[in-house]
Formats: structure tokens, C-alpha cells, sequence
């Protein structure tokens, strides 16, 4: 896939109309001046495109001779046409949004047949052979290889293709087939009808395309944040006038706080998978998106405005999607207030060591932590740095400086950080 994808970026970076991929033959490129041009990294294999279809095109079988069609999100490129035939070499073409209108010119035409020389006695150091002329393009004009491919830097968490919400909330093992929305379903702006890939393709912008550093702040949300406009938000109103520390969301099930340990369903209705798209989808940025479609669960952190800061967690069971939300107080409980001991306490005038704060699920370790944090904060001239997953409390700036960084958004990870 690494190799598709510099084949891929390549042929974009030059404006390609049509991207073709045929098994014994180099890879090659229509432009918009109507002229093909050939990738330098040799011929690609039956087994290379097998491959590349598994991943894109997840699911999908032939019948027959029949071409398998679909497309393929590549985030700010736009949208890909695919076509693969089998006969008489397995072959894949890709097209460009400029170079839509060959996907129907190509749809009748076969893939063209390829005349192979017989392949030379094995060596390791011989090279592949070389392929006679494809038919009926032009003549292939030498070109030299591309050009290194720039690296996405791993905070442009914008450059990644957004998984639509029907891949999300629905995607199964089952063969991806064209779908027709139900009348009931929420109505999803620019989300296209699309066989999606198992995993969205990132396509490395060129350096032309890699965004300049933003140094203006960012909020600890990062754009997980409402003003009461999302589905979700009422039942977490509701959540904390309860005084619930948590929301259950479960498909098949109603609507389930839990109050001072114990689970309570609120309601008789049934959460949906329409509802459960509606409900979840909003609080969630695109790299959470991403990385939910990419291994079934993510965790971030949403606020509410005057109600509130929630530690979400959306995972994927046997009934579909399913989230959990934790309610975090707006107001930092003081040690005074927890009436914490001495020899807790005691611990925060340490200058050197590591402190644990251990304990099962909902037993006060972040607010106890929170707490001491916050003494810290308030009798003493420091430099107190967080790294969390995701940002839960938030300390305001006292006597000490207060430096708080989450990791996959201002960081890569907590050994980075």
C-alpha cells in the first residue's frame, strides 16, 4: 500500500486524469494534455493490485467478467471513480474528479490485453523485463522518476479523510452494496453514495499543499465543544441535574445514566442506529473519526457550554455502536473540600519522585489527582505540565505555570510528550 500511495500522489501532483494499473505492466498516468506517462518503480504485480482492491474495495468480488465499480474518498483530492476487471489481465483504473467523464468513455472498452515476453532464467540481481507497449495508448514517452513524496506531519490531523457516517456507524464484514437511504435516516451533507475502503486513504499533500503553523491558541475541546445545539446535549443537562457520573449508550437499549453507582434506565425507548449516529456523531472531531474507523474505539473529551467538561469513550460491540460519557465537573474540588489527609497531601510538597495515584473504576483518582494539582497550583512557584488522554480537568493559571497537552492532538504520544 505504501508504494500505492506514492504511485497515487505522484500521479495527482501532476493533475492526472486517470490512473491505470495493469498486472505485468508499470504503472502509468493519463494527464490532461492527453499524454501518458509511466511510473519509474518498475511493473506492478497481480498479487501489488490484489492488494490495493482489498483495501479499497473491501469485500468486493467479481462475477463473472463483470467490472466491479465504486469510489474512493481521498479527503481534500475529492472522490476517486474505481473500476477493476479481471479479463484479460486483472486491472484497476482510478480517475480523478477532472477526469470523471473517461469513467464512462472507459466503461464499455475492455482493459486493454497485454503481450508479455517470456520471463528470463531467476536471478536475484536481474531486473524485471522489460514489457512491450500497452494498447491502444500512445507511444509512452520517457519520463524521469517522480519526485520524493513530502511526509504529512502527524499533528495535520486535517489532511486525513473524514470517514463518512454511514461507514461509520455502519460498517460490517458483510460485502459493501450501493445503499438508498431510508426515509428515516438523518440526512447527511456532501456524503455521496460510496463503496468506502476499510481504512481512508491518506494522500501525502505535496509541499505546496502542507499547512503553515498555526501559533494562535487552542482550546482544550479542540473542537469538541457545543453551545447546546447537538442531539447529545439535552440528555447531558439532564445527566448533571441528576447528579449521574456517567451515560450509557447502547443500541437496542434506552438511554441509561448511572447515579451514585447504579444503572438507571431514564426511559422504555430503544436507542437506534439512526439515533446513534445522530447523538454521537456531532461531538466527534475528524481525527477521532479516523482513528474510530481505523480500530473500532476512540476517546476524547466534550464540553458543554455552562454545563460542563465529559470524558466520552465510543466503541464498537456486537450491537453496533456503543459510548460512554463521564461527567467532569466545571469546578476543581479543593483537597479542603475532599477533606484529604495529611498523608496525602504531604505528597504534593515533594520535589522529586514519582506518585502513583492508583484505584478501580470511579473510585476518585482524577479528582483526587485534580485536587493535588490544584494545591500545587496554589501554594507554590512551579512549572506543572499534564499529559492526558484527553484533557480532563482544566487548571487555571496561579502561582504556578500550567501547561496542559493531550495526547494525538498536541502531541503523538505520552513518551513524546
Amino acid at each position: 500500500m505504501q508504494r500505492f500511495r506514492a504511485i497515487l500522489s505522484s500521479a495527482l501532483s501532476r493533475e492526472a486524469l486517470r490512473v491505470r494499473l495493469v498486472a505485468g505492466v508499470a504503472p502509468e498516468w493519463l494527464t490532461a494534455s492527453n499524454e501518458t506517462e509511466q511510473d519509474g518503480s518498475g511493473v506492478i504485480t497481480e498479487a501489488e493490485i490484489q492488494q490495493i482492491m482489498a483495501a479499497i474495495l473491501p469485500g468486493q468480488t467479481f462475477i463473472s467478467d463483470a467490472p466491479i465499480v465504486g469510489s474512493l474518498n481521498i479527503g481534500p483530492q475529492g472522490m476517486l471513480k474505481l473500476r477493476a476487471r479481471r479479463h484479460p489481465n486483472l486491472s484497476l483504473d482510478l480517475y480523478s474528479p477532472q477526469g470523471s467523464s473517461l469513467f464512462d468513455a472507459d466503461g464499455s472498452a475492455p482493459a486493454a490485453a497485454v503481450s508479455l515476453p517470456p520471463p528470463p532464467p531467476l536471478a536475484a540481481s536481474v531486473p524485471p523485463p522489460p514489457v512491450a507497449a500497452v494498447a491502444p495508448p500512445p507511444p509512452v514517452a520517457a519520463v524521469a522518476p517522480p519526485p520524493p513524496v513530502a511526509v504529512t506531519p502527524a499533528a495535520d490531523a486535517a489532511k486525513e479523510a473524514v470517514p463518512s457516517p454511514d461507514q461509520m456507524f455502519r460498517m460490517s464484514s458483510t460485502p459493501a452494496k450501493k445503499k438508498t437511504p431510508s426515509p428515516t435516516a438523518a440526512p447527511v451533507a456532501n456524503a455521496p453514495d460510496l463503496i468506502h475502503a476499510a481504512a481512508p486513504l491518506i494522500v501525502v499533500p505535496t509541499p505546496e499543499e502542507v499547512r503553515t503553523i498555526n501559533f494562535a491558541a487552542q482550546d482544550a475541546s479542540e473542537g469538541s465543544a457545543s453551545n447546546g445545539e447537538n442531539p447529545i446535549d439535552g440528555f447531558l443537562k439532564e445527566m448533571v441535574q441528576m447528579k449521574a457520573s456517567d451515560i450509557h449508550l447502547t443500541i437496542g437499549q434506552p438511554v441509561i445514566y448511572r447515579i451514585h453507582g447504579e444503572i438507571s434506565r431514564v426511559s422504555n425507548e430503544p436507542i437506534t442506529a439512526n439515533m446513534m449516529e445522530k447523538i454521537i456523531l456531532p461531538t466527534m472531531s475528524p481525527r477521532n473519526q479516523t482513528e474510530f474507523l481505523k480500530i473500532n474505539d476512540t476517546d476524547y473529551a466534550y464540553e458543554l457550554t455552562g454545563i460542563g467538561r465529559f470524558r466520552v469513550n465510543v466503541f464498537r460491540d456486537r450491537n453496533g455502536v456503543g459510548a460512554v460519557l463521564r461527567h467532569i465537573p466545571a469546578q476543581i474540588l479543593t483537597a479542603e473540600q475532599l477533606n484529604l489527609p495529611p498523608a496525602i497531601t504531604k505528597l504534593t510538597h515533594l520535589n522529586k519522585g514519582l506518585v502513583l495515584v492508583t484505584g478501580p473504576t470511579g473510585s476518585g483518582k482524577s479528582t483526587t489527582l485534580a485536587a493535588m494539582i490544584d494545591l500545587i497550583n496554589r501554594t507554590r512557584k512551579e512549572h506543572i505540565l499534564t499529559i492526558e488522554d484527553p484533557i480532563e480537568f482544566v487548571h487555571p493559571q496561579q502561582m504556578c505555570l500550567v501547561n496542559q497537552r493531550e495526547v494525538h492532538k498536541h502531541t503523538g504520544s505520552f513518551g513524546r510528550a
